[in-house]
């Protein structure tokens, strides 16, 4: 093993070669101060370029119809901040189907500093992309000794505009932050290989394992490693010592799969078989890695969601994807005999798709932009180094598996002036892309543009219509979803809303019933059922339907504010304000309950509490009534 190991460590300390003793007189040794100010440098146009393509996403509002209603808006917990009961959630809860609990704490962390002002949100997710970025230049840096190469896969990786979903979408907080700590892992594991112990190797665990926490996509990063073992590490001689120096991390990996499929179940985020047979998944798999390459070279019609090909997936679509995939991986790795990155690159792509692909199928998407975050990289890496060699048209160019290991030439002039108008447009594409994040009209508006079938999408709308109280434009939307794709409970529950605000109640409850048929059972529809009875008069019921939607989630603020309503309305005044005020006190960014709580000390009489409750309702973003207002300054001035 110390043969080995001094073998590995001479790999990577060996000097560029000289051509003959002769030319030794002109030759010129290389300056490590200005490789590493040509690094710095790199480094800094990474993080302007980054900025510049991505500032536009500090203006962007939380889509709040979207995933960040159940990640940030809507998620009481994330106020809870860095004690032992927000760590005790983080860690325990499978809210929104997830197990990520580092990052529901860097939730927990913006809370406490932005509250629920979205740029700060946004500047976190920015700030840790363009981390990212300078970490992937670094690492590959370190790893090849290629400083334009890498320079080229970094900026390609910071300005793709495939990247925007994952940095200007809050709730993507995952993928950026787990990809922080997949760098640093694959920086300590060369850190490690260049001298092996046990402490090295603990820290490559323990970056390994926060990245887990903060989000599953991680399992394949082991196999990543073992990839990259073969080029450009070059460490293949040690064979079977590779896979066991691994064990550890696919132990990591192993645990991390078993409590995220648990925990999707219990989010009834996983579609079976029944739903999406076998042979599809396999199709839609086929076509989806072909369908990212595709986007990859000519990133245009970009969605936030792409619909499933239930009904209209040929299946020699799917067979024809599945050859062609075949073939190509076929022929990397014959060409990876000769050009390692070749193999390396695609590997890299295959492998770290492979858990979002959809064989275990999440969610009604066929595929994401979010998913090619961390796997766009071994393509970026096979143009990096594969284009030069294509240029010089000299085989030799790549010696060996690991010649990416010794020093680079800089590159043409007329070359780096292309990679640079490649990046330059690749950016603009990227700002351009950013502006549809702006809200959620903008986004799934664009969405449906991009494909008119898009049902996700005119339900986000009607979901967005409901929440502004555009009961009739959110029915339309919503009507359009069912009429798209009219299995979907959610779309169901939501219409009901809309129709019960309408008092189409009895209409409403037929929708929930739809819902609860398709195996529903969310706090948001017993909620409906609540109000729906609450407008019927019917208070009994109103209160069994607001008790099951607060046993399924205790901290549901809707259905707390509803039951005290019910409460109020039989008399039970003082119950119903300890129910606001509970419903206040776990949901500190909701309005309704301090309205509630102002009107009812309004008729008790106690004017100052109503004034302090109108005060923080308005804060909150309540709409305010000029009449309550006007009516409470008649009875009492407002307390200076």
């Amino acid at each position: 093993m110390g043969k080995q190991h001094s073998k590995v460590r001479a790999l990577h300390s060996r000097p560029p070669s000289v051509a003959s003793s002769s030319s030794s007189v002109n030759s010129r040794a290389p300056d490590p101060d200005l490789s590493v100010r040509r690094s710095i440098l790199i480094g800094l146009l990474l993080g302007i370029i980054t900025v510049a393509a991505y500032w536009r996403v500090l203006d962007c509002r939380f889509l709040e119809s979207y995933d960040d209603y159940f990640y940030i808006t809507g998620n009481p917990a994330i106020a809870y901040g860095i004690n032992s009961e927000g760590l005790r959630w983080a860690f325990t809860t499978f809210h929104a189907a997830n197990w990520h609990p580092l990052t529901w704490i860097s939730h927990m962390i913006d809370y406490r500093f932005f509250n629920l002002d979205p740029m700060g949100y946004h500047l976190v997710n920015l700030v840790l992309h363009i981390a990212n970025t300078i970490l992937l230049f670094v690492v590959l840096r370190r790893m090849t000794r290629a400083t334009w190469k890498s320079g080229f896969v970094a900026a390609l990786f910071a300005v793709h505009p495939l990247h925007v979903e994952s940095v200007a979408w809050v709730s993507e907080r995952k993928d950026v932050l787990s990809t922080f700590f997949w760098m640093l892992t694959m920086l300590c594991y060369v850190r490690y290989i260049k001298q092996r112990s046990v402490g090295r190797y603990a820290l490559v665990a323990v970056s390994y394992a926060l990245g887990l926490l903060a989000k599953p996509m991680l399992v394949s990063l082991p196999l990543v490693l073992l990839i990259l073992d073969y080029w450009p590490l070059d460490r293949m001689s040690m064979k079977w010592k590779l896979v066991w120096e691994k064990v550890p991390l696919m132990a990591l990996a192993g645990a991390s799969c078993v409590i995220t499929v648990i925990a999707q179940r219990a989010g009834g985020a996983m579609s079976g078989l029944d739903i999406v047979p076998i042979e599809l998944r396999i199709w839609n798999a086929g076509i989806s890695y072909l369908a990212y390459i595709e986007k990859m070279l000519w990133p245009s019609n970009l969605s936030v969601f792409y619909p499933y090909p239930l009904h209209h997936l040929r299946s020699w679509e799917g067979v024809g994807a599945i050859a062609l995939l075949a073939i190509l991986s076929v022929l990397a790795v014959k060409v990876g005999r000769k050009h390692g990155y070749v193999a390396a690159g695609w590997l890299w792509y295959i492998v770290t798709l492979l858990p979002v692909i959809g064989l275990v199928q999440v969610g009604a998407q066929s595929m994401a932009d979010r998913y090619t975050y961390i796997p766009l990289t071994g393509l970026f890496i096979i143009a990096a180094w594969g284009i030069p060699d294509l240029l010089a048209k000299r085989e030799k160019s790549t010696k060996k598996r690991g010649a990416g290991a010794e020093a680079e030439k800089q590159p043409p002039a007329w070359v780096g002036v292309c990679a640079a108008g490649l990046v330059l447009a690749l950016a603009m594409s990227t700002a351009s892309q950013v502006r549809f994040w702006k809200d959620t009209d903008t986004l799934f508006r664009h969405a449906i543009k991009v494909d008119p079938s898009n049902f996700l999408a005119y339900g986000m709308i009607g979901k967005m219509l409901t929440d502004q109280g555009d009961y009739q434009g959110a029915i339309e939307y919503l009507s359009k979803s069912l009429e798209l794709h009219g299995s979907d409970p959610r779309v169901h529950t939501n219409i009901a809303t809309a129709l019960i605000k309408t008092g189409k109640i009895e209409e409403g409850f037929e929708h929930l019933r739809t819902a609860q048929q398709y195996g529903l059972d969310l706090p948001e529809l017993h909620q409906n059922f609540a109000f729906g009875y609450f407008r019927l008069h019917q208070f009994d019921l109103a209160e069994k339907e607001c008790r099951q939607a607060l046993k399924l989630d205790p901290r549901f603020g809707p259905s707390r504010n509803t039951l005290g309503a019910v409460l109020a309305s039989q008399g039970r005044l003082d119950e119903a304000i300890g129910e606001w005020k509970i419903a206040a006190e776990e949901n500190p960014a909701y309005p309704d309950p301090h309205m509630n709580m102002a009107l009812a000390y309004c008729n008790t009489g106690d004017f100052a509490s109503a004034w302090d409750e109108f005060h923080t309702y308005k804060k909150l973003g309540g709409k305010a009534n000029p009449g309550f207002a006007e009516e409470l300054s008649m009875r009492m001035p407002e307390p200076r």
